[in-house]
């Protein structure tokens, strides 16, 4: 940061965090204070700057800055970690020595895997600059269009008062690094903006909420999202209580990719074979290879689709790629991490990104 240049009480700088290089040299530096049989490094190097708004105005406002480092070592099978965000010497030595203390005070893990070697990454370009310099100038707009545009619908409703809104606007870039004694070096940069916000009329009779997240801010509509809440609380006044029963609903996006979130916890291959999930066989077994859904319904991960975009490795620094989960309501496949594929004989996996329905 050019510190000649002068900056207004709002002004904030271009995200910061470690790039590629300076992440390599931190890695290579911390590597060569480990004298454990293993030493992984897992770094997240981010900014970011939140606003929320409520009652008309801005409430809150913030920006971060952190790097945070995570120093795992092993001796046999012995593992343990260490986490500081101070990275002179003298720090991370001593963070480097009290993951090697507790190691060897922990109990043997037996299903520790070796650290992996040097791995092919895909290229995943899920990094907007327009995310990472959103400025608290521009958050603060976008909240004020929110605001407005929801006025606007509660007018033309012609109700009495004032309609009250509130949202939170929240967005992150940084680089994700994972680093190892067998020569591992990863290295990814993301970036994340997520806008919410909640209607509610002033007999509080109506309620009504719109929500969007993404990598690129331009693809997030403040006004759109003001606008559907405000309709939502409109509409929602007057509402009855109904008997219990099946009725039809349809599900928004934000609605459905909660219970999509659900299915992508429910892959797990090893609670699944020992009976502890959905996709558990009554009597033993998985149901791979049975209709689970409708046949409308197929689900995927990909971390290098363009409406996913998710990361190119875990936190193992094993590579992600695609995979079909379901296909027509058929379960294809689960999710195998490096021990669990081991003991079964199968070739692990890694989706990366959230799933979707093709």
């Amino acid at each position: 940061m050019n510190s000649s240049s002068p900056k207004t009480l709002f002004q904030q700088p271009a995200a910061e965090f470690l790039s590629r290089d300076e992440a390599k040299a931190l890695t290579d530096r911390i590597l060569s204070f480990s004298k454990a049989d293993e030493t992984r490094i897992n770094i997240r190097s981010a900014w970011s700057g939140n606003t929320r708004y409520a009652g008309g105005q801005v409430t809150t406002s913030g920006d971060v800055a952190n790097t945070t480092v995570t120093i795992a070592s092993t001796f046999g099978k012995k593992r343990a970690s260490a986490t500081t965000n101070v990275l002179d010497d003298e720090s991370l030595r001593r963070a480097v020595d009290l993951s090697a203390r507790l190691a060897k005070l922990s109990p043997d893990d037996p299903e520790i895997m070796p650290e992996l070697g040097p791995q092919q990454y895909l290229d995943i370009q899920n990094f907007f600059d327009t995310t990472a310099n959103l400025s608290p100038e521009q958050r603060a707009a976008a909240a004020k269009k929110s605001i407005e545009t929801a006025e606007g619908i509660w007018k033309g409703a012609n109700a009495p008062g004032a309609l009250f809104m509130a949202g939170f606007l929240d967005a992150e870039a940084g680089a994700t690094i994972v680093a190892n004694s067998r020569g591992l070096f990863a290295y990814h940069r993301s970036s994340t903006v997520r806008l919410s916000n909640t209607a509610r009329t002033p007999d509080a009779t109506g309620s009504g909420w719109a929500g969007s997240n993404g990598h690129d801010w331009t693809k997030i509509d403040p006004a759109y999202l003001g606008r559907r809440a405000a309709q939502k609380a409109v509409q929602s006044r007057g509402a009855v209580a109904i008997e219990p029963g099946l009725y039809t609903v349809v599900l928004e996006p934000a609605a459905a990719s909660q219970l999509v979130g659900q299915v992508a916890g429910a892959l797990n291959a090893r609670n699944a074979e020992e009976g502890r999930n959905a996709f558990s066989e009554r009597g033993g077994g998985t149901k791979l290879g049975k209709k689970v859904f409708d046949e409308r319904v197929t689900f995927y991960s990909d971390p290098a689709d363009p409406d996913i975009l998710g990361d190119p490795f875990d936190a193992e620094g094993f590579p992600t790629g695609r995979n079909v989960w379901i296909d027509k309501g058929v379960l294809k496949e689960l999710q195998y991490n490096r021990f669990w594929a081991q003991k079964k004989g199968v070739k692990a996996n890694s989706g990366g990104g959230s799933l979707r329905n093709d």
